[in-house]
């Protein structure tokens, strides 16, 4: 036989007591800042590429041009100081990119 009264009241209506986490001290949630800025990109003559932009650190860059997943044009790979900089790329127009890719790796306090 079933039971006549009411069962407990468990819909969430008295929800459970929070428990708040401290948040710690000197906790920054800020984050890293990108290693360059301000990119653009213009063509000098027919086939001249050149990127212009602001390191934020001391990196090694270079620049490579692919066309359907193949490298058709690169640079090699250039150490250079923070400020605003340039890299030039000759293309061939035969074989002209549909992507580039400003590789940006920046170097460690040390210089390496």
């Amino acid at each position: 036989m079933p039971p006549i009264s009411l069962p407990v009241d468990d819909s969430g209506a008295e929800p459970p007591p929070s428990v708040e986490v401290a948040a710690e001290e000197g906790f920054s949630e800020t984050l890293p800042r990108a290693p360059y800025s301000k990119l653009k990109q213009r063509l000098i003559g027919r086939d001249l590429l050149e990127m212009t932009f602001v390191l934020h650190v001391r990196a090694h860059v270079r620049l490579i041009a692919r066309r359907k997943g193949r490298v058709v044009a690169e640079t090699p790979r250039y150490t250079m100081d923070k400020g605003p900089r340039r890299i030039r790329l000759r293309l061939d127009p035969k074989r002209w990119p549909t992507k580039f890719d400003l590789q940006v790796k920046p170097l460690k306090k040390g210089g390496r």
